[in-house]
């Protein structure tokens, strides 16, 4: 099943209700309670999805923002990875019930921190030309949509969260985890502190190659999103997944924002001289 229909699907859709399988390959997950682990179904000719969070008991929430940014995302044309919720009822007392799944894009795929290494060093190479060919776009996409949804783990100490991924026909960078975005977990996004809205934290070395142009295109696709789509994707999640007090905020905050990016985002590229 092709990464398009997987996607224009799970925009669709919120809380899957296929069955889903521990995928025997779990080549690439950090042992750690807060980390994740793949899981196969045959909804999607068992490809692999990464499922988070693996252990009980965390905070409540971070599943919803993750499926939330993905609408959104694909909303404006962003390359963010698609994801489902899943109510996993299998989940017994060793893994989290309420999580998400995210689709493991492309067969290929490299960090930040290594395609950065790649740009930097002299001399053609493979996977620097695979990156030039969608960075300045790409990260004016991802510039754009991570001021208006806070997100706060694309920068320098988060290498892993931004990727470049590649198959026979087609290459991108994708941007991942946005469990913290949308004001985080602890409520910032309460009253007056909403219309704070500052430049996403992002590699430097990115936004030194953005596309203006784009970027202004993606703004205006931000600013022109209606309140009915915005509503739409933050109401429909289960309150299993995300409490109707939250809910209320994020929709508010997202809605405040939306007047605010340019201003934010342009702000950055004054400080940094680009023009």
């Amino acid at each position: 099943m092709e990464t398009r229909s997987i996607a224009a699907w799970w925009r669709s859709e919120c809380v899957s209700d296929a069955l889903w399988l521990e995928a025997e390959n779990q080549a690439g997950v950090l042992d750690a309670v807060a980390d994740g682990y793949y899981m196969v179904s045959e909804c999607i000719d068992w490809r692999r999805a990464y499922v988070k969070p693996r252990a009980p008991g965390g905070v409540k929430g971070r599943p919803a923002r993750e499926k939330l940014a993905f609408d959104l995302a694909f909303e404006l044309d962003v390359p963010v990875a698609p994801v489902v919720l899943i109510e996993r009822h299998d989940a017994g007392t060793t893994h989290e019930r309420f999580v998400d799944a995210s689709l493991v894009m492309f067969p290929k795929q490299q960090p930040w921190w290594a395609v950065r290494r790649a740009l930097t060093k002299p001399g053609p190479s493979a996977l620097r030309t695979k990156a030039e060919a969608t960075l300045a776009s790409d990260v004016a996409r991802g510039f754009a949509f991570d001021t208006w949804v806070g997100q706060t783990e694309h920068h320098s100490e988060h290498p892993h969260n931004i990727i470049l991924g590649w198959g026979e026909a087609d290459s991108s960078f994708v941007f991942l985890d946005y469990e913290y975005a949308f004001g985080g977990l602890d409520d910032e996004w309460s009253g007056s502190r909403a219309s704070y809205c500052e430049p996403a934290p992002f590699p430097e070395e990115m936004l030194e190659q953005v596309d203006v142009s784009v970027l202004d295109e993606v703004v205006g696709r931000i600013e022109a999103l209606s309140e009915s789509t915005i509503r739409e994707a933050v109401c429909r999640i289960p309150s299993e997944f995300l409490d109707d007090g939250p809910k209320t905020e994020i929709l508010r905050a997202l809605v405040t924002r939306q007047r605010l990016v340019r201003a934010a985002v342009q702000s950055k590229l004054t400080l940094r001289g680009n023009k």
